[in-house]
This record gives structure tokens, C-alpha cells and sequence, in this order.
């Protein structure tokens, strides 16, 4: 168990190390969006106590400024892979640009919400918020099942760079789960007004909005720095 902790640890220190330490701009461009992001929780922040009118300034509100800047990010991810598929004929990562499509076609029409919504109707009108859930839950978990079936048939005929690839990727998906799903349902247990909803919805919307970033960065370091040799490159 100790030999696996500390095998863990020395291949986070690795990729870390490769990801800061490898192209400069790639570091930087994360270094930028991840300052935007705790920009824009922290303009949520000051609105809620001096600018409440403003709901454009809200970091949980639909078509808000942090959510389009969350879509553009999506969109960014999008072409950054397209790029590395064509520079580095990396062509098992375009299995990936669906579901960056998919999140950002989700987040601009209200994909899962409109889903839940339309499970609500089906339900008595005493299960309120809970019917919601259920059908919000029910899109993630078809979704899941969909890119999960795709992306291991794309991991099983990669190469071990591709494969590495798709392992850190893959635990980004699971991050932005945690917070998109995760999150979302503790903060859904308490009242919509009180201060542990509104701490978790930040926690929820800003820890999404970091994780895009984590896709960013990582597809932009692979476009442009060194691919890491001892991962098969």
C-alpha cells in the first residue's frame, strides 16, 4: 500500500513537472484562465453584496459573463485537440471533441436542465425539486454510459502515449463530475437561501470552472511542449 502511495505521488510530482515545466506559453495561458476564474467567483462575490440587480455579474446564472467565458473555454478545448490530433496524428484523441462538443452544446441550450424539467412534469407536483434531480441524474448517467463505451474502446486501441493521455483526461472527466454532479446534489439538500447553499454552489460552479481550465492547459501543453518520452511518445 505504501509502495503504491508513494508510486501515486511520484507520478503526480512527474506530470506536474511536465505540465509547468514544458511549454511556457501552455503555462502561462493556465496560468491566465486560472486567474479569470477565481476572478469571476470572486465577482460573484462582490455582486451578491453590492451589486445584487446585476445577475450578468452571478457566476451560477445562464448565459451570466463567467458562463460564457466557461463556453469559450470548452470551445478552446475543442481546437486545441483538433490541433493536436492533426500536428501530432494523435487520432484516437478525437474521440474526445464530442464530448467537449457535447458540454458545451449542454451548458449553451440547458441540455440536462430541460431534461430535468420535463421528468418534473411526469411526477406529482409534491416531489418537486427531487423529480429534477431524478431527471437531471438520468441524462448524466445515459451520458456517462455513452462516452465511457467510447472513450474505452478508444483507450484500448491506443498506443501508450494515447493511453496516458486519455488516464489524465479521464481523471479531469471525473473531477468535473465530482463538482457538476457530486456538489450539485449535496448543495440540492439545503435551503436555497441559506449560507451552505451559497458556499456550495460556488464551490460546485467555480471547481467546474477550474477543471475546464485543467483541459485547457493540458491540451494546450500537448499541442505545444515536449510529449513526455517516458510515456511512450
Amino acid at each position: 500500500m505504501a509502495l503504491r502511495d508513494t508510486r501515486s505521488v511520484s507520478r503526480t510530482c512527474k506530470f506536474l513537472s511536465w505540465q509547468l515545466g514544458g511549454s511556457h506559453v501552455a503555462a502561462a495561458l493556465g496560468g491566465v484562465l486560472v486567474c479569470f476564474d477565481v476572478g469571476f467567483v470572486l465577482l460573484h462575490v462582490a455582486a451578491a453584496f453590492w451589486f445584487p440587480g446585476n445577475r450578468m455579474l452571478y457566476i451560477n446564472v445562464d448565459q451570466s459573463y463567467a458562463e460564457i467565458f466557461q463556453g469559450l473555454k470548452y470551445v478552446l478545448v475543442v481546437v486545441l485537440l483538433c490541433c493536436v490530433v492533426a500536428v501530432r496524428r494523435l487520432w484516437a484523441l478525437l474521440l474526445w471533441v464530442p464530448v467537449f462538443v457535447g458540454f458545451f452544446l449542454d451548458d449553451l441550450f440547458q441540455g440536462h436542465e430541460r431534461a430535468g424539467a420535463y421528468v418534473r412534469s411526469m411526477f406529482p407536483p409534491a416531489m418537486g425539486e427531487r423529480a429534477q434531480d431524478v431527471g437531471e441524474l438520468g441524462v448524466y448517467a445515459l451520458a456517462a454510459v455513452v462516452v465511457g463505451v467510447v472513450l474505452w474502446a478508444g483507450y484500448r486501441r491506443g498506443s501508450p502515449l494515447t493511453r496516458w493521455i486519455y488516464r489524465v483526461m479521464a481523471c479531469l472527466l471525473v473531477l468535473l463530475a465530482l463538482f457538476g454532479v457530486g456538489v450539485d446534489l449535496l448543495h440540492s439538500l439545503f435551503p436555497p437561501t441559506s449560507a451552505a447553499a451559497d458556499t456550495l454552489m460556488l464551490v460546485e460552479d467555480g471547481g467546474e470552472m477550474l477543471v475546464v481550465t485543467g483541459f485547457v492547459a493540458f491540451a494546450a501543453q500537448l499541442l505545444l511542449g515536449p510529449l513526455p518520452a517516458d510515456e511512450g511518445a
